[in-house]
């Protein structure tokens, strides 16, 4: 009978692996540590069980208010739903989470319109659940039920925070109100303030505070104005800072400015109240403003008598990244591929060149266009960029002067790096005409925070672009002459040092110059850390080790002898991630094999006995679960299409002046890699009939260039193009007009197609590419147009055969 008991034993993990085994010490001598003494793999099982006993007793337990700490509002939920099929223990979950229902929880936490919840409010919530009997309070513990109910807030770990949550200063009203959700729209709509959440977060919380109870909002609160003041002594008390409350009386105003205009219109006594209260708030801003300079003049004061920081030792993250960035930047040229991580790092590089290197501004990496780069001037041996959307001090354009290596390593982003990381599908136009962007395809968020992660893996004290432009400010100021001095306040942006007045580019060279001159001290070698460099990040490592073991669908992977004499690590880490990209690579070559019909099962084991692989890769049953049908391309009925037509708004396409193939005029570049038969855009204009457009040619002259004519199906058309800018677009230049004319080499030709917009059926001409297009490559169409077509008057024009 004992001998028919199946053991029991308890599952450890191996630490090495990371593996579950229930015999690790079979493991280790098999697997991990087989050729180990017995003693180290004694110490590792030791090892083992200790780390499963740590976990059991710490790990295996999660508190409900660390979890809403950590994460944002929508993925609370779904984690620990999934905590808890994995055997997890939760704490301090609340009442009716299990129950509540998941619609209406991804609803509140959409569109980010329910933060959460303040302590104060939570307690009131809970001491009327605790008063009243649960018979006459039902919805106690169904929360979703009530539209007041929020989240409970975790207790939050910073001083400051806890003393706003003590004293209640954290409630407000939920942003389901209706009169918050029309000042959000106001906000939104008619202020073109898109990013206003935080806005009508410190309106609700201000309307809590002075109206404690209630569901709805009451407008009486505009005839006392004591308790307002109440509250904003509240928050100093707290230690909340004076430009913080600043924030809040100018949302405020603004919410009153709103009431205004949509309440006072036909009250006149409501109106002069509105205009009252914003008196007060005016008269309540002055002292905290005076505060506030207080608190910068202090600030500046301890700047002042502080130690300094010279320019060349908040460089040194660049120095530093330096030698790593060529060798990236050599395998780029080479058509070397590098990995996710050493793109965005070279990313990260690239945005540290403007910030540390030429003293911008965040705002200037975040808003950097791609039409802006292909714009810059080359001047005296270095290259100006403009750019006009920056955030801060919008009325200058912020300018700079690159100088050629910086330039070449920054095109090259532009021509290697950045296509990798565009998305197709995805919604945001403003992403396609950014320069930086992230690795999901969106424009990069932050500047900052990518600079501050740049630190981070080179481990130097994080340096932000406030500190660089300061110390190159009073740097400037103790060895520049007054000229200089001017130069340098229009290159930092520093608008009300100097009166504004246009810079040209060779301005700006002959300030960038002297602003080298200012960082050239000791040797670039001076600040480095020796120790930094040892050991060679993940990365890096794994790409020398693909480099050296390639992977290849029909290759073997390193054994640990080989790995070893290579000059890698014991461990299996580099082996395992090598397997892995093998097991993509094959995943990819099996799914590549069937487009068009799903295979089966016996087909696909066929297939891999074909190709011999008796391990690391897929099986028949994942094949068939990963395949999927070709998606046909509908373009008469396709809304994306349609809106592109609509706007005129196509993605990763530019025009650049001059030409690069007539060099004059304008032309169409791509910013992204095509493949064969993708459109591009269309050629916009007016669509009328073969028979109109040929009368309108008639009677104008020199206007035959603008004119389309084009089949589909039966129909002779043609769109006249003649207006530029088109009526339709006043602020627009369509592309499809500047695509350049070439017999011998065109990239591009027209498809006809009838779309059927909702307002009714419409003829579109589109333009497609012949062939896969590469990064910064000219679009070029043959007319159709030959110089007998001109009955010999046209036998000078030998560009036509070009």
């Amino acid at each position: 009978m004992a001998q028919d008991r199946k053991p029991d034993r308890r599952v450890i993990h191996c630490l090495l692996c990371f593996k579950p085994t229930d015999t690790l010490s079979a493991h280790l001598a098999r697997v991990c540590m087989k050729e180990k003494t017995p003693e180290e793999r004694a110490a590792e099982l030791q090892r083992a069980k200790e780390s499963c006993k740590l976990w059991i007793r710490e790990g295996r337990t999660w508190d409900y208010n660390d979890i809403c700490c950590w994460c944002p509002q929508t993925a609370i939920k779904p984690l620990i739903m999934q905590l808890k099929r994995k055997g997890f223990l939760l704490q301090n979950v609340p009442q009716g989470f299990e129950e509540a229902d998941t619609e209406a929880t991804l609803l509140q936490a959409d569109s980010h319109k329910i933060p959460t919840s303040d302590a104060g409010q939570s307690a009131t919530i809970s001491a009327a659940s605790s008063e009243s009997d649960p018979d006459e309070n039902p919805s106690s513990d169904e929360p979703e039920m009530d539209a007041t109910w929020q989240r409970p807030t975790p207790q939050f770990s910073t001083p400051l925070r806890a003393r706003m949550q003590q004293n209640n200063l954290y409630a407000k009203f939920p942003p389901e109100n209706p009169l918050l959700l029309e000042f959000r729209h106001h906000l939104v709509n008619v202020m073109q303030i898109s990013n206003c959440q935080q806005e009508v977060d410190n309106v609700a919380r201000v309307l809590r505070y002075i109206q404690p109870s209630g569901d709805e909002i009451n407008l009486d609160f505009i005839e006392n104005t004591t308790v307002l003041g109440d509250y904003f002594d509240q928050l100093r008390r707290v230690g909340l800072s004076a430009a913080t409350r600043i924030n809040y009386i100018k949302s405020l105003l603004q919410f009153l400015k709103f009431l205004k205009i949509s309440r006072g219109g036909g009250d006149h006594v409501f109106y002069h109240k509105c205009g009252h209260y914003m008196d007060f708030l005016t008269v309540l801003r002055k002292p905290i403003s005076k505060s506030h300079s207080k608190d910068l003049c202090s600030k500046r004061h301890d700047y002042f008598v502080g130690e300094k920081t010279s320019i060349h030792t908040l460089r040194l993250v660049l120095r530093k990244a330096k030698k790593d960035i060529l060798e990236m930047f050599r395998r780029l040229l080479n058509s070397e591929d590098l990995t996710e991580e050493e793109k965005t790092r070279y990313r990260y590089y690239c945005e540290a060149l403007l910030l540390l290197g030429h003293c911008q501004r965040p705002g200037v990496a975040e808003g950097l266009t791609v039409t802006e780069w292909l714009q810059r001037i080359k001047v005296n041996g270095r290259t100006v960029v403009a750019v006009k959307s920056h955030k801060t001090a919008n009325s200058q354009v912020a300018s700079f002067a690159l100088t050629e290596e910086e330039d070449s390593i920054i095109h090259q982003y532009y021509l290697s790096v950045r296509p990798c990381h565009l998305k197709d599908d995805s919604d945001n136009p403003s992403g396609a005409d950014r320069l930086f962007v992230a690795r999901n395809g969106t424009p990069v968020g932050s500047a900052t925070n990518d600079l501050r992660r740049l630190h981070e893996y080179y481990k130097c004290p994080n340096v932000t672009s406030q500190q660089i432009r300061r110390a190159m400010e009073t740097e400037g100021n103790a060895r520049l002459t007054d000229e200089q001095k001017t130069g340098l306040a229009h290159y930092l942006g520093k608008v009300a040092l100097v009166h504004y007045r246009m810079r040209d580019p060779t301005s700006i060279v002959d300030t960038a110059n002297p602003m080298q001159v200012l960082t050239e001290r000791s040797s670039d070698d001076s600040d480095e850390d020796p120790a930094s460099h040892k050991r060679p990040h993940p990365a890096e490592e794994f790409g020398r080790f693909a480099e050296m073991f390639p992977v290849t669908l029909h290759g073997k992977p390193p054994n640990k002898v080989t790995r070893v004499e290579a000059g890698f690590s014991e461990d299996r880490t580099l082996y395992d991630r090598w397997r892995g990209k093998q097991f993509k690579l094959r995943e990819a070559h099996l799914l590549g094999r069937w487009t068009r019909r799903p295979p089966t099962a016996t087909k696909i084991k066929r297939e891999i006995e074909k190709e011999q692989w008796h391990s690391n890769c897929p099986s028949a049953e994942s094949i068939l679960e990963r395949w999927e049908p070709p998606r046909k391309e509908d373009v008469e009925s396709s809304s994306k299409l349609m809106k592109q037509v609509e706007t005129q708004r196509w993605k990763y396409l530019a025009v650049v002046e001059p030409s690069p193939k007539a060099g004059e005029g304008k032309g169409v570049i791509t910013t992204k890699t095509f493949p064969m038969n993708s459109i591009l855009c269309d050629y916009h204009g007016e669509v009328i009939s073969g028979a109109e457009g040929r009368r309108r040619i008639a009677e104008r002259e020199n206007a035959m260039g603008t004119a389309f004519f084009f089949k589909c199906g039966k129909e002779d058309l043609c769109i006249d193009a003649t207006n530029t800018p088109c009526l339709c677009h006043p602020d627009q230049e369509t592309f499809g007009r500047l695509i350049n004319y070439s017999k011998k080499r065109p990239n591009v030709r027209p498809a006809a197609t009838l779309m059927n917009f909702p307002e009714g059926q419409r003829y579109v001409l589109f333009f497609r590419a012949m062939r896969d297009l590469a990064v910064n490559e000219e679009l070029l169409f043959d007319y159709g147009v030959r110089r007998d077509s001109f009955g010999g008057e046209g036998a000078d024009l030998t560009w036509l055969d070009e």
